[in-house]
């Protein structure tokens, strides 16, 4: 049968309006939240066709306070500092230095500093002290091409008389601060601002000293200068 179209002149009616729910009927009408407990017996219990046994997760152990972490932490550089720092050899047995191997090289490099007028030229024996060398020489030169000369000829007399050649050299002359490394033996030499300022051998003052008597020249008293006259190069 053909579908009759609504005359023009039947009112048209409009489909009955909802009432949007209230507040609080929707708080009624909402399904009730399981509680804590039954949600935790929920993830307890599993499936029922799970065979495997729950087993609760282990809890992380407990924490030290952080007093007690700082305390134990302290106690465990003070362990390793008391041997990265200041190792003790006091227990070991030294060679006379007669019979030390490395003694000569020592004397070597203490001559060849004060050939070019080195001041306050210092040998240490830091063996007991220290596990990277057994010797450490301190001098001072005035200027960058007197602490050059004082370089140049420990290494060149090291080298003729005992074969050795640093392993490795550092710091620059105008840099006010070189150091060669020749294994046993460590020379330091410095200009006077910056031995001062780092004051490094005071860090090994409980080494022992050697006796330079006879080997180092003694400092001349120094005579006035005129007006014309500069003390630059009075090292060659």
């Amino acid at each position: 049968a053909a579908l009759s179209r609504p005359s023009p002149s039947a009112p048209l009616r409009a489909a009955p309006l909802r009432s949007a729910p209230s507040p609080a009927t929707m708080r009624t009408s909402s399904p009730p939240r399981p509680s804590m407990s039954e949600s935790e017996s929920f993830a307890t219990a599993g499936s029922p066709f799970d065979t495997k046994e729950t087993v609760a997760p282990a809890r992380a152990p407990a924490r030290a306070p952080p007093r007690a972490r700082k305390e134990r932490r302290g106690e465990e550089n003070e362990e390793d500092s008391s041997f990265f720092f200041r190792p003790d050899y006091t227990d070991m047995v030294l060679p006379k230095l007669e019979e030390d191997p490395t003694y000569p090289a020592v004397l070597t490099a203490v001559i060849a500093a004060d050939d070019r007028k080195a001041k306050d030229v210092l040998a240490l024996r830091v063996a007991a002290l220290s596990a990277v060398t057994s010797y450490m020489v301190f001098a001072t030169a005035g200027s960058a091409p007197q602490m050059r000369a004082v370089v140049n000829l420990i290494e060149e007399k090291m080298l003729k008389e005992h074969g050795l050649k640093p392993r490795n050299a550092t710091g620059k002359a105008p840099a006010g601060w070189v150091l060669l490394d020749f294994g046993d033996l460590f020379v330091h030499v410095f200009s006077p601002e910056q031995r001062d300022f780092y004051k490094l051998e005071t860090f090994w003052a409980a080494a022992e000293k050697l006796n330079l008597e006879g080997v180092v020249k003694p400092e001349p008293v120094a005579a006035p200068l005129l007006d014309d006259e500069d003390d630059e190069d009075d090292w060659l």
